[in-house]
């Protein structure tokens, strides 16, 4: 079946993420396709393309191959390594490897990808982003992910070096792809400290 893609069109269902300070203040999905017939979000078309408008008003836009989609509604926006320039986070699939975080941003004057998680190994496998939060108090922000065979939440963060893993904490039930969070756009977590010494990690709607 040939792949049909409409790149200056915005993803049909796909919201807008939105920042009040650095350079990249917006960021959303173009070029629905149905090259990635997951449906796990509702229906089988994805995005191809990001789209991110800049504090001096112009805009960058970064296409993905074929094998690559966007499998996402809105995407999230924030400075993950505390450098004054903001990071987009999204979802990433692939036609061999299912779901993985995706990190962009502004490098040299063009949005680039400057991250990717590993992926899950197998197609039709959903990775969601939990939440953003400073989760030790050094000022850098760090991703909430569920694993879901594993059972358990993983802290990750954005390092020269890449994405990397600085915490897990097992689940005592499986992790069922937070899609309530997705469709509800709950994108920033609040830590909470707990007098037996534990975290409570809250969900925060950004809606």
């Amino acid at each position: 079946m040939a792949e049909s893609v409409d790149l200056p069109r915005p993803l049909p269902d796909g919201g807008k993420g939105h920042a009040s300070s650095g350079d990249i203040r917006t960021a959303r999905y173009l070029g629905p396709t149905d090259r990635y017939a997951h449906a796990v979000l509702g229906d089988a078309i994805e995005a191809a393309a990001l789209e991110v408008r800049l504090a001096d008003g112009s805009v960058e836009t970064f296409i993905f191959p074929r094998n690559e989609v966007f499998e996402d509604i809105t995407p999230r926006i924030a400075d993950l390594d505390g450098d004054g320039l903001n990071e987009v986070i999204t979802i990433v699939a692939s036609q061999s490897g299912g779901g993985s975080l995706g990190v962009f941003g502004v490098v040299d004057g063009a949005l680039a990808r400057r991250a990717n998680s590993p992926d899950i190994g197998v197609p039709n496998r959903w990775m969601n982003p939990a939440g953003i939060a400073d989760l030790d108090g050094d000022g850098v922000s760090d991703l909430i992910v569920p694993d879901a065979p594993r059972r358990a939440l993983c802290f990750v963060r954005l390092t020269e070096a890449g994405i990397v893993e600085i915490e897990r904490a097992s689940l005592a039930a499986p992790v069922r792809g937070n899609l309530t969070l997705e469709r509800h756009g709950v994108q920033a977590v609040a830590v909470v400290p707990l007098a037996s010494g534990q975290r409570e990690i809250v969900p925060i709607s950004t809606n």
